[in-house]
């Protein structure tokens, strides 16, 4: 069953009672994860890290201009599987998803695709999430995600 998940640079700005919510754990934006878990006790929490260091942890790898690169998603991919992380997932928009699946080719790990355009499927590749509205479409300063796998973080 699909869920609506939310993202924003501000913790605050994130709808009250939402079933899921990514948030950052390194870079500019990084929230502790105990501060959000007080705030979103019910929500499954998705952690997006910036920067490609897999020490800084996180399950999500943004991929995006001025974030992390295509080229650093395998090493990333990698790490992340052998921490333990269950969730891996590449974060991208549609432009990039190609050079991510081609860099990650034989990897396994889940994508996130950001359409930004009330889009809620990519016809090429299936996706577990599609971000499809950002504030211009949502009315508030968070980006708004449809989760279409039910395996990928499900509700505590």
């Amino acid at each position: 069953m699909p869920r609506l998940m939310w993202d924003s640079t501000t913790l605050g700005d994130i709808p009250a009672g939402a079933e899921v919510v990514a948030t950052y754990c390194d870079g500019l934006y990084a929230v502790p994860l105990p501060e959000v878990s007080k705030r979103f006790p019910k929500a499954a929490l998705p952690r997006i890290n910036v920067t490609g260091d897999p020490a800084h942890g996180g399950d999500v790898l943004d991929v995006e201009t001025g974030d992390a690169t295509p080229a650093q998603a395998p090493a990333w991919i990698r790490a992340r599987h052998a921490a333990g992380e269950r969730y891996v997932t590449v974060y991208c928009d549609r432009n990039t998803l190609a050079a991510v699946v081609a860099a990650c080719q034989g990897l396994h790990y889940y994508h996130w695709v950001a359409t930004l355009d009330g889009k809620m499927l990519i016809a090429s590749h299936p996706a577990a999430s599609v971000q499809f509205a950002g504030p211009d479409l949502t009315g508030i300063h968070a980006d708004a995600s449809v989760v279409w796998n039910d395996a990928w973080h499900p509700a505590p």
